[in-house]
């Protein structure tokens, strides 16, 4: 018998949806019917991912992701309240020594999707 190891979810900080407009990519609202891909930014790592968006629903669903709150839809507002969650996930990190419970309390703090 064949026992499959179960994969450990990443943790993904939402940084913003973009489309096309005139070949540049450009930051849009969640709803924009253009959205071509999404971005995602690892929460320990800080790699940043570009996931299409035919794929957004599985990627969403083999990972956790941190929906975050932005006044204005910017790069550097995104970039800025990445900053305040990763610090604040370092902190319940050594609060709490377990991975699972920091992303928890940090996702009380943040909106659904």
């Amino acid at each position: 018998m064949v026992i499959k190891e179960a994969k450990e979810k990443r943790i993904y900080v939402y940084m913003g949806c973009y489309a096309m407009v005139n070949g540049i990519a450009k930051l849009t609202y969640n709803g924009d019917k253009s959205i071509v891909y999404k971005k995602y930014r690892d929460l320990e790592t800080g790699n940043t991912v570009t996931v299409n968006k035919n794929t957004v629903e599985a990627f969403e669903k083999e990972n956790n992701i941190i929906f975050t709150i932005v006044d204005d839809y910017t790069q550097e507002e995104y970039e800025e309240t990445y900053k305040v969650i990763k610090k604040t996930y370092e902190n319940e990190m050594q609060n709490f020594g377990n991975k699972e419970e920091a992303y928890k309390l940090i996702k009380r703090f943040t909106p659904p999707k």
